[in-house]
């Protein structure tokens, strides 16, 4: 077993005598747990590790920010609303004034109709 070989079996947690012969991966153990113990601990990385971090993620364009939360504002707004826009409208109650107009348009109506029946048997007439 060489050096990388003991390394991917600390990894994948499996550990070998091989440690307790190597000072090199005796080394390497000490300063995984450092940062497995600082990841852990949530104590703040070094600013050089942080860089190289920031560096690897990928970062989302503003424009694609803008349009995301601009989406998100859009559901949220559809969201509250949709329950006053599906609630069924209910027509006011008749009152007294409303039997009066609905009456005296039925009038109207009548005379529309009388004056253009007038209309037409004098345009027969006519003829």
């Amino acid at each position: 077993m060489n050096c990388e070989q003991a390394r991917i079996e600390l990894m994948d947690g499996r550990v070998s005598d091989h440690l307790r012969e190597c000072s090199d991966c005796k080394a390497f153990v000490a300063d995984w747990q450092k940062i497995s113990g600082m990841l852990h601990s949530q104590a703040e990385a070094p600013r050089e590790l942080r860089e190289k971090l920031m560096d690897l993620s990928p970062r989302q364009p503003k424009i694609i920010r803008f349009a995301v939360a601009t989406a998100m504002a859009a559901a949220v707004a559809m969201i509250i609303a949709l329950p006053f826009v599906l609630s069924p409208v209910k027509p006011p109650e008749p009152t007294a004034d409303t039997a009066q107009f609905d009456t005296e348009l039925e009038m109207i109506k009548r005379e529309i109709e009388r004056i253009d029946l007038n209309a037409q048997v004098t345009k027969l007439e006519s003829r």
